[in-house]
């Protein structure tokens, strides 16, 4: 059709495409979108990976309460369960075990630590660092059993490197399916728009088949969106028109003006070419 008849013009230079504008106007938004919705998402696992964490880290800390309260103030726990409690494949956990009276029991680092929370009370958690590494802890008290004046203090922390190793992951299989969902969405711009200019082909077909009328084009089926397109043609057709009469008139008049003029010349040749006397024929001309 003629919408399509041609992608470029004189000299090379590129047709404006209204598909290929529409789809620029909208890859940009769509890849700040992206870059929004990804570090959205990362903070969202990261908080998940974190919650999740936290809950690992307070049933842990029970447990080595537990521990250190079945086996007493100089108890300690066997090398299994200290190898259960420090081993981590992405990082290192480390823990300690305090007495109000006794000091540090065991334990495997130091690093700093809040008020411990009241006896018996649930676990608080809490932020510290140990040789500049950033830590994620949860601490218990509880009463000793051989000693109702001791406190023991339970403390268990880890690195942050699994939870952010987690928060990666998920980034990571969220970013391709995003990148793909805005793929498709582009395609169906793409595909909808060219399908949407269909409905200029009656118009343009139209046009196609007009030899020299000038009758105004805008019909019910011409869109909403270049209706301004097709009436401002319509009021060229119009000038057109005027002009065209005014034109035809004009000629109209100088016919009617010249006819007598001319009937009369005509009636002088035909004297001067029917007569014999030279007199006559030169007053003729």
């Amino acid at each position: 059709m003629g919408i399509e008849r041609s992608s470029s013009g004189k000299g090379g230079h590129r047709r404006p495409s209204l598909r290929r504008r529409l789809l620029l106007v909208l890859l940009l938004p769509m890849l700040l979108l992206l870059v929004v919705d990804a570090v959205a998402t990362y903070v969202l696992a990261l908080k998940y990976s974190n919650h999740v964490h936290d809950a690992d880290l307070m049933d842990d800390v029970i447990t080595l309460a537990q521990m250190y309260r079945d086996g007493g103030v100089s108890g300690d726990i066997s090398k299994d369960a200290r190898f259960l409690i420090e081993y981590d494949p992405d990082g290192h956990n480390y823990y300690s075990v305090r007495s109000s009276l006794h000091g540090l029991i065991s334990g495997n680092g130091v690093f700093r630590q809040p008020l411990p929370p009241p006896p018996d009370a649930a676990p608080k958690m809490f932020d510290s660092r140990l040789s500049g590494t950033a830590l994620r802890g949860a601490t218990l008290s509880m009463r000793s059993t051989h000693d109702p004046q001791d406190i023991v203090t339970v403390s268990i922390a880890e690195t942050l490197h699994d939870r952010q190793q987690r928060a990666r992951q998920i980034l990571m299989i969220t970013v391709p399916l995003e990148m793909a969902l805005i793929a498709g969405v582009l395609l169906l711009v793409w595909l909808g728009v060219a399908r949407g200019l269909y409905v200029l082909h009656p118009l343009t077909r139209r046009l196609a088949a007009r030899e020299r009328e000038l009758e105004p084009i805008t019909g019910p089926d011409v869109p909403v969106e270049i209706l301004p397109l097709t009436r401002t043609i319509d009021d060229l057709f119009e000038r057109l028109r005027d002009v065209l009469s005014l034109q035809e008139r004009f000629i109209a008049d100088a016919a009617h003006q010249l006819r007598t003029p001319l009937a009369g010349l005509r009636l002088q040749v035909d004297r001067a070419r029917a007569s014999h006397d030279p007199g006559e024929v030169h007053a003729a001309l």
